[in-house]
């Protein structure tokens, strides 16, 4: 039953609420203001699969990242339960869910090549590493977010904590609304794992779509990368670090 508390004398209101605005904002954690890292260089040589790596900052730190809003398929069976689940959640077997965490993981190598650009906040992610893994959003040198690559490329689903720099509840959920589109279209279409064959490697490839990491891609100088969370010129959601393709309807 939810706690009940006493009604508020709104002769003293005014002062109760700026006392309360006062302690929130002193029991803030420091992680609390979002924080950028650019360029990061993906560490291959330890565990990671397609939604949680290591990534050396330009600090040389290395840090744990669990990319905003994406769950890849696992790639080995620590975990049954979780196995089981998406499992069911994909339509698939257990062998080709990790036959296509595998191939989330490749796509993760490649995408990460050129280095990629990290926003964070450092809010908590939990896992089974001893080190602290942080969510964060994942952007590479062309412009792409990780999170909806992953999604539309169906080696991910729409699933995940979700947060973003100077927006409100309203654009996180229409965020969350346009992932989960991405993850409806690649279902129906039958792209990645939606597919229920294994990964052939042709799956990275997406003709007409933005360019594929797979392919060089030119290098756009931070100064005119898109600014994660900014309000783009259509009235669409926007990823972070993702300019939205011409003509693309967001349902809402």
């Amino acid at each position: 039953m939810p706690a009940r508390f006493p009604p508020v004398d709104r002769r003293r209101r005014l002062p109760a609420v700026a006392i309360w605005l006062w302690l929130a904002a002193a029991a803030m954690p420091a992680g609390a203001q979002w924080i950028t890292y650019d360029p990061c260089e993906l560490q291959a040589d330890g565990y990671y699969d397609g939604d949680s790596f290591r990534l050396r900052a330009p600090t040389r730190h290395v840090y744990v990242i669990r990319i905003y809003g994406a769950d890849a398929p696992e790639t080995d069976r620590r975990m049954p339960d979780r196995n089981a689940e998406q499992a069911e959640h994909f339509g698939v077997n257990e062998e080709l869910v990790l036959a296509w965490g595998e191939a989330a993981t490749g796509f993760v190598t490649r995408f990460m090549r050129d280095g990629v650009r990290v926003e964070t906040r450092k809010t908590r992610a939990g896992g089974a590493s001893d080190r602290p893994r942080y969510w964060g959003w994942v952007t590479n040198p062309a412009g792409q977010c990780l999170t909806r690559e992953l999604v539309r490329r169906g080696l991910a689903r729409a699933h995940g904590l979700v947060e973003l720099p100077d927006a409100d509840d309203r654009e996180v959920q229409r965020v969350r609304r346009q992932l989960r589109r991405l993850e409806a279209e690649a279902r129906a279409n039958r792209v990645g794992i939606w597919s229920g064959r294994a990964p052939d490697g042709s799956d990275l490839a997406d003709p007409g779509q933005p360019p594929d990491p797979d392919k060089p891609a030119p290098l756009v100088p931070p100064s005119q990368r898109p600014r994660p969370g900014s309000t783009p010129a259509e009235p669409l959601p926007a990823l972070p670090g993702v300019t939205p393709l011409p003509g693309e309807v967001i349902d809402l």
